[in-house]
């Protein structure tokens, strides 16, 4: 008896890798279609009706014949219009053009400090250019993690207007890629508040 009892139990023994039936419509075994959200099973109902009736004896084919259409239709447009946003995000992101904003901020007491951001959109290492203005300006420059990581240049003194022409002429910046913050927080071209400021 013991022989057989052995030889049963090496029949049920499970050949790997198993074939695992997935549902057609949500991609979980059917097992646990019925466990999705209602929207969803209702969904599975005219699959799991056609392909696996055994596990879901209550569904009649007949039942969800008329159903079928439709929701096939539902998730064939559903499908669809979650890939139509999906191609829309891709469409809509756009190569952000680069730009260098040039910014003033105050320190303790009467110190500024001139904030440069994006110097290295254009392909500039930030401190080779912190040791051009050091010389230039005979002021204190470094490089410096902004709070959102990105690298700035940091010089001392109120240097934006010399700051716009400096990268302009000697670094080749195109004149409607720098701007400046002014007073009132608002980014505008910088050789329009220069044109001010001279006229």
């Amino acid at each position: 008896m013991d022989e057989e009892e052995v030889v049963t139990v090496q029949e049920k023994d499970p050949r790997y890798p198993l074939e695992v039936l997935y549902c057609g419509v949500c991609g979980i075994p059917p097992e646990l279609c019925e466990y999705n959200t209602p929207e969803d099973f209702d969904r599975c109902k005219p699959w799991l009706a056609a392909n696996v009736p055994e596990m879901y004896p209550d569904l009649k084919l007949e039942e969800v014949d008329g159903s079928l259409a439709e929701n096939l239709a539902n998730a064939k447009i559903s499908k669809s219009s979650a890939k139509d946003g999906k191609e829309s995000k891709k469409k809509k992101r756009v190569a952000i053009e680069p730009e260098i904003v040039i910014q003033k901020s105050a320190r303790k007491g009467r110190k500024q400090v001139t904030i440069v951001y994006g110097l290295d959109l254009f392909g500039m290492k930030i401190p080779e250019v912190a040791k051009v203005c050091k010389k230039k300006f005979s002021c204190g420059a470094s490089a410096v993690k902004a709070p959102d990581q990105r690298e700035t240049l940091e010089i001392q003194g109120d240097r934006m207007t010399t700051m716009a022409a400096f990268l302009r002429d000697d670094f080749k910046v195109p004149e409607g890629r720098i701007f400046v913050v002014d007073e009132d927080k608002a980014k505008v071209p910088a050789f329009d508040v220069l044109a001010e400021s001279a006229g």
